[in-house]
């Protein structure tokens, strides 16, 4: 009996109000301060947490999962679950909430603090609303997540953020946070210094505007200026050097770029040592090891210790990757072996991001000019790409080699690793319609790899004559000619060749065998299908297979690409196509809606069905031919969903099977006027029971009917919300831009949450 009653108490809390639900004239969703929502009335709007009850006049403030808001004049702060951490008794509530860089759900906050003001008097508050610094001081705010700025009579000190201990007292004019959140930035006046969070002061106030540190370098270190002067200090506060100015720290190394007499130089802070004079008018960041500085009006290279990798006789001179980007600072090479957990990149993306890692990891090279020529160093300054020849050049990456593209009188030829002339430079830079490589824009092993060498033909042809210049062979594979060339995979290229009489002969070129085969003259186009086989279309638009080699595997003279209009087709399926052979077969779109042959042609029909699809997973949508007792043709299809064998693992008694959107794993089925979910291996997910099944959405439920109540399911065929109300809303502010729901039940608007739960509030009706 005691069980019994718990269950019922559970459930009177689960399903119906949690108390006595508070009337109002109207309701509406809080938009962007859900899950806050608004209310009417005796003629005023308010707002209200739906599930705890809480009425607000106004929400003042909102930041992370708090709500500084006001009830009669008086401040407090409501989480999001509808918890008030902080009662309706404060004069002012501020919030202040950090995270690093940009904000992604999971990511942790590095704090959440709640400044606290009453009665003139300031003092601070955790995450959960607990005080943690009393309400005795003139002002207050966090530094850090370890220390909270407290001031009296106009001073500054800080106290533990964690229970409130004084750390230092109030006796600086300004306090701020710095580099990390162990250090405070402490001022008087124009002069600022540098304290540990004990309260320790490290570097003495007497430094001019702000603290400032000096990042890249292997070591951090602080600087401050005095009299026009830097003084550097490590991260304990010791003083390891003075007396110059603009100090800038070289990437990955101790030394530093000095300033002095307008001139830059190096130094080597540790041993107080200036290993570079000021000798130069510029120096540019470190990339590598190298930068290039300027020195009597002209450009060169040095190394960290000032000596010059190559001289200073020349009017330009820029660091170029591998991919032939300018490179102007040193960045980190990305890695890829732990992306945020919040990104879902799709296996395209993170090949293509997993690319330019790889082209970012190899060489630099250096482009020099000089006047109107063009020569290239390597990193350790050897020209290998001599002045005087060419007036551009572009490095060209490939599978961890860098090529070269370089221009000579508006033409473009390429050049070898080592500079080598490898293409004459006689071919047009612009690339015409005539190539396409799209197909493999992600298969970096064939992406790139082979450069269209195009030219101006005879006048009396429109277009260009284009061939194939293979990177990894280092040959013209393709010899220019009037032609369109498309690299279909990482094996074949299509090739059709325009004749003199306008006729065109095709191709399939074979990238491992470096061979064209070409194809019958009764040929007018092709399909490359499974890498084994082309599905060849004839002039009198019919189609043969054939192997690679053209030796034919199957034809059949009611066979067209297209099919009968009445061949069923399974709804979209993401990156897949009709055709193929699917599971060791392939749907032949003739006038048989059940023909197939295996991939030695022989022809395979699934007995006692009239239309089987392709097998894309290992099933197919299906259809059987019924008498049609109720409309005006003879016969309608019913469709279900068969295995390789024929055997029906979703039975025939489908009318309709048609996509959604948003989730192309899940199919609406429609049986008579009633409509369900299946996946396309034949699951179902909702039994085709309901009036209405919700099919166009972005979210991660959908809305359903049945006589006449909504209700909410998951793409699993889970009944979040039963079919039980007259229409339902969602929230697009919420969580899963759903929650809470909006729902009409009877002549009452209330709000549920996921779990089923009612709001303490209902109404007649709503307002937007």
């Amino acid at each position: 009996m005691k069980h019994l009653l718990s269950i019922i108490l559970f459930l009177s809390v689960c399903l119906g109000f949690s108390q006595e639900p508070q009337v109002v004239s109207s309701v509406a969703f809080g938009d962007y301060l859900s899950p806050l929502v608004k209310i009417k009335k005796q003629g005023r709007e308010y707002y209200v947490h739906p599930f705890s009850g809480h009425t607000i006049d106004k929400v003042e403030e909102h930041a992370a999962d708090l709500f500084v808001v006001i009830k009669d004049g008086a401040y407090g702060v409501l989480k999001e679950d509808g918890n008030l951490i902080v009662p309706f008794e404060y004069d002012n509530i501020k919030l202040h909430a950090e995270y690093d860089g940009q904000w992604y759900e999971g990511i942790p906050y590095k704090y959440k603090f709640i400044i606290l003001k009453k009665n003139g008097k300031v003092g601070a508050a955790n995450e959960n609303g607990d005080i943690v610094v009393p309400l005795q001081y003139q002002d207050a705010e966090p530094i850090n997540k370890n220390v909270i700025a407290i001031a009296e009579d106009n001073l500054w000190g800080w106290v533990s953020a964690l229970d409130g201990t004084t750390m230092q007292q109030p006796v600086y004019e300004y306090v701020s946070d710095f580099f990390n959140d162990e250090y405070v930035e402490v001022r008087n006046g124009e002069l600022a210094g540098l304290a540990l969070n004990s309260g320790e002061l490290i570097v003495p106030v007497e430094y001019e505007g702000f603290m400032r540190f000096l990042p890249n370098g292997k070591n951090t270190l602080f600087e401050g200026i005095k009299e026009k002067k830097s003084f550097l200090f490590n991260t304990s506060g010791k003083l390891i050097s003075y007396g110059h100015s603009d100090y800038k720290s070289i990437a990955d190394s101790d030394q530093l770029i000095f300033k002095e007499n307008d001139r830059y130089g190096i130094l080597d802070p540790a041993e107080q040592q200036v290993v570079a004079a000021p000798e130069f008018e510029i120096i540019n960041d470190f990339i590598r090891g190298l930068a290039t500085a300027k020195k009597n009006g002209k450009y060169g290279v040095i190394d960290t210790k000032g000596k010059a990798v190559i001289g200073f006789e020349y009017d330009e001179i820029s660091f170029l990757s591998a991919a032939g980007h300018s490179k102007s600072y040193s960045a980190p090479v990305i890695s890829m072996t732990a992306p945020k957990p919040s990104h879902n990149q799709d296996e395209k993306l993170k090949a293509r991001l997993q690319h330019e890692v790889e082209m970012e990891q190899q060489p630099y090279v250096i482009e020099i000019k000089k006047g109107q020529s063009v020569s290239v160093a390597d990193w350790q300054g050897k020209i290998f790409i001599a002045p005087d020849k060419y007036q551009a050049v572009r490095p060209v990456y490939y599978m961890g080699s860098t090529f070269f593209e370089v221009t000579r009188n508006g033409k473009f030829g390429m050049l070898d690793e080592k500079g080598a002339e490898m293409v004459p430079p006689h071919y047009e830079h612009d690339l015409s319609y005539q190539f396409s490589a799209s197909a493999v824009e992600y298969e970096h092993g064939i992406y790139g790899r082979f450069i269209p060498l195009s030219r101006t033909t005879q006048a009396d042809i429109t277009g260009f004559d284009i061939g194939l210049f293979d990177l990894k062979l280092k040959k013209t594979v393709i010899q220019p000619a009037q032609q369109t060339i498309t690299i279909l995979t990482s094996e074949w290229i299509k090739i059709r060749k325009t004749l003199p009489d306008y006729t065109y002969e095709l191709y399939v070129y074979d990238i491992k065998q470096e061979k064209p085969i070409p194809l019958p003259s009764d040929v007018v186009d092709f399909e490359l299908i499974n890498n084994r086989f082309l599905m060849q279309q004839l002039r009198d638009d019919t189609y043969r297979l054939t192997d690679l080699n053209g030796k034919k595997v199957y034809d059949n003279p009611q066979w067209s690409r297209l099919g009968s209009y009445h061949l069923i087709r399974f709804p979209h399926v993401k990156d897949l196509r009709n055709g193929e052979f699917y599971h060791g077969l392939k749907k032949v779109y003739a006038d048989e809606g059940n023909l197939f042959i295996d991939e030695k042609g022989i022809e395979k029909r699934f007995e006692d069905i009239d239309q089987v699809d392709d097998f894309y997973e290992g099933v197919a949508l299906a259809a059987q031919k019924v008498a049609n007792e109720e409309g005006r043709s003879r016969n309608r299809y019913l469709y279900g969903v068969v295995d390789l064998k024929g055997n029906a693992i979703l039975p025939f008694e489908y009318d309709e099977v048609t996509a959604t959107s948003g989730n192309s794993e899940l199919l609406q089925v429609r049986k008579g006027e009633l409509f369900g979910l299946i996946r396309r291996d034949g699951t179902q997910v909702l039994p085709a029971v309901y009036n209405y099944v919700e099919s166009v959405f972005d979210y991660p439920n959908r809305i359903v009917a049945k006589n006449e109540k909504y209700g909410l399911v998951d793409s699993l065929g889970k009944v979040l919300i039963e079919p039980m109300y007259d229409d339902i809303r969602r929230n697009s502010y919420g969580i899963d831009k759903t929650w809470p729901l909006l729902v009409q039940d009877g002549e009452w608007y209330y709000f549920v949450d996921s779990n089923g739960q009612k709001s303490t509030v209902k109404s007649k009706q709503k307002h937007y």
